[in-house]
């Protein structure tokens, strides 16, 4: 995801408001708690790296669906703050 998105960038550049996201919770995560977190700021229509970003939210969306299904579970889990950055 940081090759095409930067995700991973983004998600150190704005640790605080990713924190959430990172923080022990012993609660699933819900698909709104994700699609709050993030905004997608398309390139350009017909771009080589627009195909890629179309790919790469494809993808996402089947994850934030097999969540929303439950058909898996993802959690909040304790990660050392030092690796962001913070």
């Amino acid at each position: 995801m940081n090759e095409v998105c930067g995700l991973f960038s983004i998600m150190k550049a704005n640790a605080n408001t990713c924190l959430p996201l990172l923080s022990k919770k012993m609660a699933p995560l819900k698909k709104q708690e994700f699609m709050d977190l993030f905004e997608t700021k398309w390139s350009d229509q017909g771009s080589n790296r627009r195909n890629l970003e179309e790919e790469t939210i494809y993808s996402w969306e089947i994850f934030l669906q097999d969540i929303e299904g439950e058909c898996i579970k993802v959690y909040y889990c304790l990660i050392d703050k030092t690796n962001l950055g913070l």
